[in-house]
């Protein structure tokens, strides 16, 4: 969505930036009065200007935010701490009764938490701003109007976090809700409607809370006496609610309501104004710039490009118009007061009367945006020259490395014309800075990059980079990159938890480091006093030493880069390591032996049919199944044969194949099981962090199996049997059954064991991957599920975890996800190695290969022991639906 149609504004990650000092000066200033610069002035379009990329892209991004005035010494009282301990103090009155605090401030204290994407405090903060209204009291002044006007604020800052959240259906309803709930003259704009009741009500309502009065009106538009800083016009909600609700609808595949949404922001550009004193005669059309540039996301969305720009030409135009009048106005006033006088008075005067730092960088962050859906729209209809030149025009902008998510996707879209150009270099560059700011912030909005037109994500800018690397033969630097991006997707996702704790062997200063490098940035105004300038440099400097004393912990909150060097020494002589990496229609195997690197470029077109195909065919147990999985052989494997040494092979896969059965891949003779020991990682900087030594533990093995789920066609009568044979070949183990194979028991009494076996349903939720988990007995929990996000708060401490159960290994495959499954939760919460299956497991079979699997683990290594337990197996059941859903993961010995 585009960032200024939602109100509030985008989020920006201020740690991605640190300015030169020439560059903070100007940047300060931009934020202040505007710097020396033809081009822009803040709150009107961008023009580009001619420029080159030396001038435009010379200053790398890092992950410190522009400090606008010196730090206090430690013996000084910040004067912003004042401030925030001030709205911090009002969150805690807020939710401790009795609660002190008046609306006007209460919904204040919301915005605060929006502005800084603290979501669930957010939606804690409008539960409780509506409770407090719906009652009333002392506390609610003009409480009838409050109440009518309260739908549409929080609704409105709502459907703006959820789509935020990625969340598109959620945040609709709520977009339309509070649309629905708008006085009638909003929604349906007409000549002269202003002065009616219901306006009068809710116009007021957002005066309050932004800090105005009557007498200065402004204020609710520049962000005075208001700490988020956020337009709070009701003229700019209305228009924000249309363009959302326009985007959204489009997102959700219903272009139809798309445009009656569209069409109803576009209203506004038309609107006029009657005068204050006779109430008859029309004014200017003061809504029009802003309903043009509110319009732009929607029209890109709909892929209307070349009316985007038109669009945004016209805006530009008009507002060198409005300018030049206000210049003229300036020059008449100075011919009555001398220039010393007249600036002295001009401070005097209207110094309390400017917008406010955070509403000014909001304000600048809206400029960026539109400029650079107007560049991508520019680059659509092949219009390069002047794409390029309004790119490197934001490039060359100080602010833009305040804005993390424009700023990276600005340096990708410039990197796509250089490649246009052939000067991969230069595109390999922009690539690297393009990542760079994307791996200086933990956090990430999923729904963020449709709102400033950009069509993919943030794996889109791996993806090309490595395979611009392909192209030049650089195999090695195209290895680190895929690992980086599957590093990525588990930072993504793993940033919407709050409570991740450090792994079993942190100590107290590695669990305050976590705690600190665990927070995601805030902010999408400029870091402009002092205490939130030291919280970004406290996250940035705990992660960076976190990384070193706890570089597993630190992977969760961080990219952390792993050397070749080091995932080769982890890998053995006889072993060959295949990593897969998905770019678009081309599928790269980057095979590691040894310390070398060799790079295969794959097709990838309709490979995710053809391995949903050979799945099918394996669960519905076809007869020729295996016969069905020859081509992905001959695809995955067969260019690479040359290259794979050894008797071992470790496997990481990528996107769909995160589905695949390998062992069961037939070559026209044999399986791929029956020639390696196979394994797979989620990445090859997962072996960085699985541990080495085994745990000792009091007991050998925990046994949970058939739970009592409450219903009887869940029950798993050989799960029970399974786990209670399993328990009895190892001395000191216990099994556990039904209503006593609980996650409660789980969880007290898993850390006690050195094997933690599971013979019990299991399912992977797709929409909500944390929300996968196992189905235990409910002891005192309300369903007793065992989630991947539990998993992430648990400390376990492990050598294996056998998932006897269906689908548990399965994971959400997404663009580059590093399949954040029940394996990679178990992982992080100290197991060494975990064995779980792709697919609804046959209860029979499995109870008689688990029964091998651990038979064989007195003389051979896990994956050599599951693939004995395998074939052995497969003389039984000879079908690969049996045998073949089993994988190990993490390690092998």
């Amino acid at each position: 969505m585009h960032a200024s149609t939602i109100q509030p504004f985008t989020r920006l990650n201020i740690s991605a930036m640190r300015l030169q000092p020439a560059a903070g000066v100007c940047a300060l200033l931009v934020l202040t009065v505007g710097c020396a610069n033809d081009s822009y002035r803040m709150g009107e379009p961008i023009k580009a200007k001619p420029t080159t990329m030396s001038q435009a892209a010379t200053i790398p991004p890092t992950t410190t935010a522009p400090v606008t005035r010196a730090l206090p010494t430690a013996q000084e009282k910040p004067k912003g701490q004042t401030k925030f301990d001030k709205w911090d103090e009002k969150w805690r009155q807020i939710q401790s009764p009795p609660d002190q605090v008046d609306w006007i401030e209460h919904f204040r204290v919301c915005a605060i938490k929006y502005r800084y994407r603290n979501y669930d405090a957010l939606f804690r903060c409008l539960d409780l701003f509506e409770a407090k209204v719906a009652l009333g009291g002392k506390r609610v002044s003009h409480v009838e109007a409050v109440r009518h006007a309260t739908p549409v604020m929080t609704g409105w800052m709502r459907a703006s976090a959820y789509a935020e959240l990625g969340e598109p259906e959620v945040a609709l309803k709520w977009a339309e809700s509070a649309w629905n709930a708008l006085p009638e003259d909003y929604r349906k704009t007409k000549q002269g409607f202003f002065g009616g009741q219901a306006y009068t009500e809710f116009t007021g309502v957002a005066w309050y809370i932004a800090g105005s009065s009557v007498l200065v009106e402004d204020d609710a538009r520049q962000g005075r006496d208001n700490p988020a800083g956020l337009d709070m016009q009701g003229e700019t909600i209305a228009m924000s609610l249309a363009a959302e609700r326009s985007m959204l609808y489009q997102h959700l595949g219903e272009p139809q309501k798309a445009r009656v949404a569209l069409d109803e922001l576009r209203k506004w550009e038309k609107l006029r104004k009657k005068d204050g004193v006779t109430g008859l005669i029309p004014t200017s059309a003061p809504y029009k710039t802003k309903a043009e540039l509110l319009s732009i996301g929607p029209l890109f969305a709909m892929g209307e490009y070349a009316q985007v720009v038109t669009t945004y030409e016209q805006s530009s135009a008009d507002s060198e118009g409005k300018r030049h009048r206000q210049q003229l106005r300036d020059s008449l006033a100075r011919l009555w007061l001398p220039g010393t006088i007249m600036n002295g008075l001009t401070d005097l005067v209207f110094a309390p009367f400017t917008p406010s730092d955070a509403r000014l960088f909001t304000v600048a962050l809206e400029d960026a945006s539109n400029a650079l859906i107007y560049a991508e729209s520019l680059t659509r209809i092949a219009k390069i020259d002047e794409a390029r030149a309004m790119l490197d025009t934001l490039l060359a902008l100080p602010e833009i490395r305040a804005m993390g998510n424009l700023y990276w996707v600005t340096l990708y879209e410039r990197s796509l014309i250089s490649l246009r150009d052939g000067k991969r270099d230069e595109a390999v560059r922009l690539l690297n800075q393009s990542v760079e700011a994307i791996e200086s912030v933990r956090s990430t909005i999923l729904f963020e990059a449709a709102k400033i037109g950009f069509a993919g994500d943030k794996q889109t800018v791996y993806a090309t980079l490595v395979g611009t690397l392909a192209q030049m033969g650089n195999w090695n630097e195209a290895f680190l990159v895929a690992e980086r991006a599957k590093a990525r997707a588990l930072v993504d996702l793993l940033a919407q938890r709050r409570d991740l704790v450090p792994p079993p062997a942190g100590d107290a200063k590695v669990r305050d480091l976590f705690a600190n490098a665990a927070a995601v940035e805030g902010g999408s105004g400029i870091a402009a006093d002092e205490s939130a300038v030291r919280g970004i440099k406290l996250v940035v400097d705990s992660r960076a030493e976190l990384a070193t004393l706890a570089p597993e912990a630190a992977s969760l909150v961080s990219v952390q880069r792993v050397s070749i060097a080091d995932i080769a020494a982890r890998i053995s002589a006889d072993e060959t390591l295949i990593n897969y990496y998905r770019a678009g229609d081309d599928l790269y195997a980057l095979v590691l032996n040894g310390t070398r690197i060799v790079g295969f470029k794959l097709s990838a077109m309709g490979l995710d049919d053809e391995v949903r195909s050979y799945r099918g065919a394996i669960e519905r147990r076809d007869p020729k199944a295996a016969e069905r999985g020859r081509p992905l052989y001959d695809r995955l494997i067969r260019p690479l044969s040359a290259e794979i040494k050894g008797s071992k092979l470790t496997i990481s896969p990528h996107g769909v194949l995160h589905y695949l059965p390998f062992g069961a891949l037939l070559d026209g003779d044999e399986y791929l099981i029956d020639r390696f020991s196979l394994r797979l990682i989620p990445s090859a900087g997962t072996l960085a962090y699985l541990k080495t030594d085994r745990p000792i533990k009091i007991g050998t093995l925990l046994a949970l199996g058939n739970p009592d789920l409450g219903n009887a066609r869940y029950d798993l009568p050989n799960a029970q049997v399974e786990a209670v044979n399993v328990a009895a070949l190892f001395p000191s183990s216990r099994a556990l059954v039904r209503s006593a194979a609980s996650k409660t028991a789980i969880e007290e009494l898993g850390n006690g064991f050195s094997m933690l076996h599971f013979a019990t349903h299991g399912k992977f939720n797709t929409d909500d991957p944390l929300r996968s988990g196992l189905y235990l007995a409910k002891g005192n929990e309300s369903d007793g599920l065992l989630t991947v996000s539990d998993l992430y708060t648990l400390r376990w401490d492990v050598d294996l975890v056998t998932l006897s159960a269906c689908e548990t290994a399965l994971g959400k495959v997404a663009n580059g996800d590093d399949v954040i499954g029940l394996t990679r939760g178990f992982l992080y919460a100290g197991a060494r190695s975990i064995v779980a299956s792709l697919w609804e497991v046959d209860d029979a079979a499995t109870e008689k290969l688990m029964l091998s699997f651990y038979r064989n683990q007195q003389d051979h290594d896990k994956r050599e022991a599951l693939r004995l337990a395998q074939i052995e197996t497969r003389k039984n059941y000879p079908h690969p639906a049996f045998w073949a859903a089993f994988q190990i993961v993490g390690r092998a010995d």
